[in-house]
């Protein structure tokens, strides 16, 4: 039934497939009483069944290919620029398997786009280029501060000489930017060494897989002492507010607002303010009226990783005020958000990304695609 009404069939990204979905395909359109006017094609690439998606294997592939009656082979390359391509071919072409099994071939394939290439100083710059440290012994840390130190000359060298980048799409050459690198790591702690060297050379950088959950962060822990402290405006919740990394304040500070009869008054009086605006207007309007009286946007912004926690401030703002309306007063709302950082029934709240404008992106090979970044340092292969 499903041969007659789908007489053709065509999977794309067959590395993909398990056993299993190639046994029953195959049972399909691959069955003796199937009729010549049956067509199957599969197209994939047995180089990226390495991942094992959905249980995906080699194997699996190989089989499939050995099984096929005809085998065709894509010969250009339509997505890359023709210094890359070669670069590729050259990498690749040498006599012992590349990809360890024999019958898993590299064929070098030519290139559609022949006229995109990266200049520097008026000068074609390589389409790959390969770092070798002459230590003994290189930790992972050595490779992510060359990688920032590169980084950091090639925006020297865009601010001082002329730095062109073809884009097809425009018709004038775009200027390198920091927002065309990309680094690629494989996970957090690999990021994290990036990120720290970019930040001690001063060069702005946002980790693009960072993407738990908002409620798991340590705003939202923070936010909740700020909320408590507005519900209750008594002592002990008004300290826990006020020594929370949003409001900025020092040990010391903390200490003489406590022992200082006139400060602590002063303190009691916001808190009961925020208390007024947040019964009167609503989370949203008050926590907004928070971050102005209390400087906090301006505070945060001037720190390190202060974009990050403004987002995720913001974020959790605007989840608060969706809550307010299934929520009958100010305390259940706090009851609930409560509840969503001890995961409780928690709901999916996945964190909003920092503003990408002006910085190096940081990403994981597996969430990287092809075609995003214009440059592209990979630092830890090696």
């Amino acid at each position: 039934l499903i041969r007659f009404q789908y007489p053709f069939a065509m999977i794309d990204e067959f590395q993909d497939t398990d056993a299993l979905q190639y046994q029953i395909f195959s049972k399909i359109y691959h069955n003796k009483s199937a009729s010549g006017n049956v067509g199957f094609m599969m197209i994939g690439d047995p180089k990226q069944a390495i991942y094992r998606f959905r249980g995906a294997d080699i194997f699996t592939y190989l089989k499939a290919a050995d099984e096929a009656s005809e085998r065709f082979n894509l010969g250009t390359n339509y997505r890359s620029s023709q210094p890359l391509v070669e670069g590729v071919n050259r990498l690749f072409d040498f006599k012992n398997d590349p990809f360890i099994y024999k019958n898993i071939e590299f064929l070098n394939v030519g290139a559609a786009k022949k006229n995109l290439v990266f200049q520097l100083n008026n000068q074609p710059e390589p389409a790959f280029r390969f770092y070798i440290n002459d230590k003994d012994e290189s930790t992972q840390q050595d490779y992510a501060k060359a990688c920032a130190i590169s980084i950091q000359q090639w925006l020297k060298s865009a601010a001082e000489n002329p730095v062109v980048f073809p884009n097809e799409s425009k018709a004038e050459n775009q200027t390198l930017r920091a927002e065309n690198i990309a680094v690629l790591v494989r996970g957090y702690t690999e990021a994290d060494l990036v990120k720290k060297e970019l930040q001690a050379l001063g060069i702005a950088s946002v980790y693009l897989s960072d993407r738990g959950n908002v409620f798991e962060s340590n705003t939202a822990k923070e936010l909740v002492l700020i909320l408590q402290a507005c519900l209750s405006v008594t002592e002990r919740p008004i300290l826990n507010a006020i020594a929370t990394a949003l409001f900025g304040l020092n040990a010391a500070e903390i200490h003489q607002i406590h022992h200082d009869e006139i400060q602590w008054q002063r303190w009691a009086e916001k808190f009961a303010e925020y208390q007024q605006i947040w019964q009167r207007q609503g989370v949203l309007p008050m926590l907004h009226h928070l971050l102005l009286a209390e400087n906090i946007t301006e505070k945060l912004l001037s720190r390190p990783d202060g974009e990050r926690k403004l987002t995720d401030l913001l974020h959790l703002a605007e989840i608060l005020q969706q809550a307010a309306a299934l929520n009958e007063s100010e305390a259940a709302l706090l009851r609930w958000f409560e509840k969503q950082i001890q995961d409780e029934g928690r709901q999916e709240a996945q964190i909003r990304l920092e503003s990408e404008r002006q910085l190096v992106k940081i990403v994981t090979i597996h969430k990287s695609k092809g075609l995003e970044y214009d440059l592209v340092w990979l630092p830890f292969l090696g």
